[in-house]
């Protein structure tokens, strides 16, 4: 299945008592950093449904908690993935 043109970064979280948020992060075992939850969409998923999709498959979180949606956007060169080339020529860069 194609990857899409955009990549999710997943902060799965809770709220303490107080209301404050708590972010979790994980260890990946080949590198050994630190981050987010991580992936590309599938086919013809949406962001949302990418982002619920890799918290359930890297983090065992259920499909249906809420997400709390960033207004940070990085960008990723298209440089950096193999379907580049199903992906229109002109694009260079893909949203994270």
């Amino acid at each position: 299945m194609p990857r899409q043109p955009f990549q999710v970064l997943v902060f799965p979280y809770r709220r303490t008592a107080n209301g404050d948020l708590l972010y979790a992060l994980f260890r990946r075992r080949d590198l050994g950093a630190w981050q987010a939850l991580a992936g590309g969409g599938e086919g013809v998923e949406t962001q949302d449904a990418a982002a619920r999709r890799e918290a359930f498959e890297e983090a065992g979180n259920a499909r249906g908690v809420p997400l709390l949606g960033l207004k940070t956007v990085g960008t990723v060169s298209v440089d950096h993935f193999p379907d580049r080339a199903n992906w229109d020529p002109e694009l260079k860069e893909i949203p994270d």
